[in-house]
């Protein structure tokens, strides 16, 4: 038995302040390699967060292009799919048109070959159930769980839920975006992590795709381009927040200047040309046309 597993694909037309790249057009390209990878005939299982949000702008332009990829899938709802983090709204979002056109939502305990899925969406918790079809059990979750602990992060520790849990053989969770396999008694627990990386702080994150076959288990690099994720907005904010805080002080320097020939303006003009700082410099030389500009 051979099935594959993914996590937090997050699709949007919106790319995330930290990508340079088309985020939607990577984020199917990644998709479509890993379906060629592990061939079509192979169970694919998505443990939820397969949209950014639950009613996407764009989702007529996303529509074929997701649809295309999402074949032969086994999903359910995770946070960012549904409104509100409420199930009662999921009859309204992009992720329930999906499920009706591809099949590939997993509402009920369902067979896989070798095994059977128990479906735990988001907000519902993982529970002691009972074997329908006779198979080894598979829960797949959306509960953030941690394989070490996160400061101000709730959730649940790797080992507890597989100590409590014993029925499953195997348990998938979604929700944390960091990719680690567990055994505990020959029992394992997959928390694949995301599909692409979506912050500056994921700049060194690899994304994978997980790979059971006959028990053995696989992680498999998925291509990225190293320079589409870029932590120039936060090199730009923090030489914003300097250019301002030197700015008022070099305003308060001007104001309490003790050279009454010259007026303010000018008295700006002689501090900004001594500053060596560039984002400080460009800044205040801004305000500085403007002045003049109204004087």
């Amino acid at each position: 038995m051979k099935f594959a597993v993914l996590a937090d694909l997050h699709f949007t037309y919106e790319a995330p302040i930290s990508r340079v790249d088309d985020y939607f057009a990577t984020a199917i390209r990644k998709m479509k390699w890993v379906r060629d990878y592990i061939g079509e005939d192979t169970p694919l299982i998505i443990a939820g967060d397969i949209f950014d949000v639950a009613k996407p702008r764009n989702f007529f332009k996303m529509y074929a292009s997701v649809e295309s990829v999402l074949k032969n899938t086994h999903t359910i709802v995770g946070n960012h799919d549904i409104s509100y983090h409420n199930l009662s709204y999921l009859p309204e979002t992009a992720y329930a048109v999906l499920a009706k056109s591809t099949g590939c939502d997993t509402h009920q305990v369902t067979k896989m070959g070798d095994f059977e899925l128990h479906p735990f969406d988001f907000g519902v918790e993982l529970q002691h159930e009972k074997s329908v079809f006779g198979l080894p059990m598979i829960a797949i979750t959306h509960e953030f769980i941690y394989k070490d602990k996160q400061k101000f992060v709730k959730g649940r520790e790797f080992s507890a839920i597989l100590k409590e849990f014993p029925e499953y053989a195997i348990i998938i969770s979604g929700d944390n975006h960091q990719h680690f396999i567990e055994e505990y008694e020959g029992r394992y627990l997959i928390n694949n992590g995301s599909l692409l990386r979506r912050t500056a702080g994921q700049i060194d994150y690899k994304p994978v795709v997980t790979i059971w076959e006959d028990g053995v288990i696989n992680t498999i690099p998925i291509p990225i381009e190293a320079d589409a994720v870029s932590n120039g907005h936060i090199i730009a904010s923090n030489a914003r927040e300097l250019a301002k805080g030197n700015m008022l002080a070099y305003m308060e320097l001007v104001k309490n200047a003790d050279r009454e020939v010259y007026d303010f303006n000018s008295n700006l003009l002689s501090k900004i040309i001594n500053i060596t700082d560039k984002p400080t410099h460009e800044v205040l030389m801004e305000i500085y046309t403007e002045l003049q500009e109204k004087a």
